[in-house]
């Protein structure tokens, strides 16, 4: 599933379940720009938030048959919830999609900004904003 589609997938399940922006964005705990910017694939979401958000959506075995049919290895990084609904874990499908195009240093999954507030704000903690950023770079070999 590329980007576009599982944006699409978002915004339709977003649609077909009633949900406003406002109303998603509350039942997640964040922000809605934050939330919106997520489903438009502009964002990224916590394992956590984003096994939350399915659940809420009702994303289940069509979600994870799309990322199978582009890796089997995908496979590693679904655990079931209950029937026809899957749990991912983004950053090992991240990881794998990384490591396919050439970039095998990765780091930084293990890190919750819920749990760590020494080293970062969060929304869904504190509700107060602050900025964070991701470093990415390529070095000449």
């Amino acid at each position: 599933m590329n980007k576009q589609e599982m944006q699409h997938s978002l915004l339709s399940a977003k649609k077909a379940k009633g949900y406003t922006w406002e109303k998603l964005a509350a039942d997640l705990g964040l922000s809605e720009v934050f939330v919106a910017s997520c489903c438009y694939g502009e964002n990224s979401l916590t394992l956590e938030t984003a096994e939350k958000l399915c659940a809420l959506l009702s994303l289940g075995a069509d979600v994870r048959d799309a990322f199978l049919a582009a890796d089997a290895a995908a496979a590693a990084a679904f655990t079931p919830l209950r029937e026809g609904k899957w749990l991912a874990d983004l950053f090992l499908l991240g990881g794998q999609r990384l490591a396919r195009a050439g970039v095998h240093r990765i780091y930084g999954g293990g890190l919750c900004t819920v749990s760590d507030p020494a080293r970062f704000y969060s929304y869904r903690r504190d509700r107060m904003t602050g900025r964070m950023a991701a470093l990415i770079w390529l070095a000449n070999a």
